[in-house]
């Protein structure tokens, strides 16, 4: 059986599943009706932008609330960063592709952070690696990008999405190569 990839430890991202957003936004304002906010020390101010379906709620904010409720978790396919507007597929569980993805990033790969912005970067000077990390980015995460080519340094990949740097930070294939575990999935 293939390990389940969990977005539910992505607490910060953004629900994208319009499905998801629209029943959180239903349960939301039957806890306003029924003036429950205060059992799960949320107030009318800050959650008001969610129950009237103005912004994506946070995956925190929709296991807090489905918890709640006694409600089942609904499976994530689509999660957005925190401050980006790129969203990301979320894969359910392990597969040879996002195995693959896993060990050339972590063969090749780091995070780049620069203030509020976070990347993937994978760097080779084969061609066909960097193609290939290209393609599995977009068949497991539904991200376009390219290669970068830079003077004086190898050419790489990046993808500027938060959520993904999340994701690799949480299943630990992050750090330096020499600190990098694979990760237990």
């Amino acid at each position: 059986q293939d390990a389940q990839i969990n977005p539910y430890m992505l607490k910060k991202a953004r629900v994208a599943d319009k499905e998801i957003k629209q029943q959180l936004a239903s349960m939301l304002r039957l806890l306003i009706k029924e003036k429950r906010l205060g059992q799960l020390n949320l107030s009318l101010r800050n959650i008001a932008q969610f129950a009237y379906d103005a912004n994506l709620p946070t995956v925190e904010l929709t296991e807090k609330v489905y918890r709640f409720l006694g409600a089942e978790l609904p499976p994530i396919k689509t999660l957005r960063g925190s401050t980006g507007r790129g969203f990301v597929k979320m894969p359910s569980s392990m597969t040879p592709e996002l195995a693959e993805f896993i060990g050339l990033f972590i063969a090749e790969g780091n995070i780049r952070c620069y203030r509020r912005n976070a990347s993937v970067v994978f760097t080779n000077a084969n061609t066909k690696l960097l193609n290939r990390f290209i393609d599995l980015t977009k068949i497991i995460f539904g991200v376009d990008t390219k290669i970068t080519k830079n003077k004086d340094r190898s050419p790489c990949v990046v993808i500027n999405r938060k959520t993904l740097v999340d994701l690799l930070n949480e299943i630990e294939a992050k750090g330096k190569a020499s600190n990098k575990k694979v990760p237990p999935l």
